[in-house]
């Protein structure tokens, strides 16, 4: 099958812009052929007052994906993410060359404005459901910026006027069970929605090189309030084992001026030492305090076999099994973090048997072969879709 795939690059490389990577060197090592068509935000700064209206509708954004459609004749085109460059105007070239068309879901940008649900240090949904998007525009939900969120606001507006996503896109791809319900919630069609994660390549040199359990923690993200930071720091003021944190944010300061002597604050770093550090960790913490995807830490865990210690919030409950191949604390909640931290360092044996279960919940659901044939699938199915709706 010839590919077509569309992403807009984040400034700053992310999880999403992984996934995209992975997934062509998926596809091309079992025979597809993959055309990669992306734009990368760090031109924003030059766009000027014509952003607002191109995250609207992109004309230019439109015209050049048309020619790459026209040149690379794919029988498919799967996009990723199209704000703010690419804008949704690339769906509607490729249902006029009558084209199926798959969306990956990696965030809720399609249901909120700021992509997270989050907003003043708490999960907020005011705008899920709504036609219009009001709430985020009063509270100045993306950027803390009114005139960038009445941009996005407007977008989405638009596009449910206009059924831009229902018309259009043949297939979504949501990460899990508990995204997809707030999908159908938002008026996406439930039976366009699939449930398929992404998946992470077996580490198995890194298994096979590490000395496991070495009695610290480990954390991998952004230095930031959704990511419960802050719940972290103040929880492992009372647990005794070291903490290993990787990555940075703009709460960096303020936490490592907060944070005890035995929290090991180490920067960004490459994702090889991402996983060497992350093989040699009692457990790895994901506290998050917003709506998370499918995180990239927490499938990087299991497939090194760690357990994983995790906020009981949105999907972390659903991809994170208590007492099974991890454990969850109370979103929120740095003293219950510290009790549960406190009693998984101080029983290895328990930790080996998560660690185990971790590592077999990888290779039931977060394979490379997994990956390949549920994406295969879902690419069947949106090409029978769109042939049904062409024929009505």
């Amino acid at each position: 099958m010839r590919i077509a795939v569309l992403h807009n690059r984040y400034r700053l490389p992310g999880g999403e812009d992984a996934v995209v990577e992975r997934e062509i060197e998926l596809l091309s090592d079992f025979g597809h052929v993959l055309h990669l068509f992306s734009v990368d935000n760090t031109s924003i700064s030059r766009e000027g007052v014509g952003l607002a209206a191109r995250t609207i509708w992109s004309r230019p954004a439109a015209e050049a994906v048309d020619r790459f459609l026209e040149q690379t004749q794919c029988d498919l085109v799967h996009v990723h993410n199209t704000f703010p460059l690419l804008s949704p105007s690339v769906y509607s070239v490729a249902a006029r060359r009558g084209l199926p068309v798959v969306q990956t879901l990696h965030n809720f940008r399609l249901l909120c404005p700021s992509a997270t649900f989050f907003r003043d240090g708490r999960i907020c949904t005011e705008c899920l459901g709504r036609p219009v998007p009001w709430p985020a525009v009063r509270y100045a939900c993306y950027r803390n910026d009114r005139r960038a969120t009445t941009a996005v606001a407007t977008m989405l507006a638009v596009h449910r006027l206009r059924g831009t996503w229902s018309r259009e896109v043949d297939a979504f791809i949501a990460l899990t069970e508990f995204a997809r319900a707030r999908f159908v919630t938002g008026g996406l069609p439930a039976e366009r929605i699939h449930v398929r994660p992404n998946y992470v390549p077996d580490p198995i040199a890194i298994r096979a090189e590490s000395r496991s359990d070495q009695g610290h923690a480990v954390y991998v993200g952004r230095l930031s309030e959704e990511k419960g930071i802050r719940v972290l720091i103040e929880a492992w003021k009372a647990v005794p084992i070291p903490l290993v944190v990787l990555g940075d944010g703009p709460l960096g300061d303020e936490i490592r001026a907060a944070a005890p002597s035995h929290v090991d604050f180490r920067g960004h770093v490459s994702h090889m030492k991402v996983l060497e550090t992350m093989a040699r960790a009692a457990f790895a913490v994901v506290p998050s305090t917003c709506f998370e995807g499918l995180p990239m830490a927490v499938l990087d865990a299991f497939a090194l076999g760690v357990p994983v210690l995790a906020s009981d919030l949105g999907s972390l409950a659903e991809i994170v099994e208590e007492g099974v191949d991890g454990r969850l604390f109370r979103h929120g909640d740095a003293r219950n973090l510290g009790e549960v931290a406190r009693e998984l360092a101080a029983d290895p044996e328990d930790r080996a048997r998560l660690g185990d279960e971790a590592r077999a919940t990888y290779e039931r659901l977060y394979t490379k072969q997994m990956a390949l044939s549920s994406l295969e699938r879902i690419y069947e199915e949106a090409i029978r879709s769109r042939r049904r709706r062409s024929e009505e």
